[in-house]
């Protein structure tokens, strides 16, 4: 890959290449951001939720009810109560989040050295320009093999959020 030889590109070319490569940054930073946003919301509810689910399987007035009713949902509530720390850690959200945290990083730093090589490409020569490109190339590459892949609604609602522009506050979630 690294053998090829450089092709001479206009300047505008490049630029182009490099803000149409900084936009995907921003994207899948926007989207990735809001996926940790949802994971980490999850992450709260797997944690909390079982304890209210516990407390209120063991309210004594409850169980003293009588009720039929009661006697099925106590231990059903119960039941719940305790499948919840195998699901979460069956889903392993703490290291997801860790992960959208790492590659939001990434892809916002990328974004910012894809910008800045547009901004400088009008001064250097096309060889310095492509010398600068590839390794943001494979750093780019590396990103996206270690990301995770947020959902569809994560990504449309990055797209939205950037559809006005608002890069900085989509990837920021404001």
């Amino acid at each position: 890959m690294d053998a090829q030889p450089i092709p001479s590109t206009s300047s505008s070319d490049f630029v182009e290449e490099c803000r149409r490569e900084e936009a995907n940054c921003f994207r899948a930073a926007a989207s990735i951001h809001i996926w940790a946003r949802f994971l980490r919301f999850s992450r709260m509810v797997f944690i909390v939720f079982p304890l209210i689910l516990g407390a209120a399987a063991g309210w004594s007035v409850f169980q003293q009810t009588g009720s039929v009713f009661m006697k099925v949902v106590v231990p059903f509530i119960a039941f719940v109560e305790g499948v919840f720390p195998a699901l979460y850690t069956s889903l392993k959200i703490d290291g997801r989040v860790d992960q959208c945290a790492r590659s939001e990083t990434e892809y916002t730093n990328l974004a910012d050295r894809f910008r800045q090589a547009a901004l400088t490409a009008p001064y250097k020569s096309a060889v310095e320009s492509e010398t600068e490109f590839r390794p943001l190339m494979r750093r780019l590459e590396g990103a996206r093999r270690q990301s995770p892949t947020p959902p569809d609604w994560c990504v449309k609602r990055a797209e939205g959020k950037m559809s006005y522009g608002n890069t900085n506050e989509a990837v920021r979630g404001r």
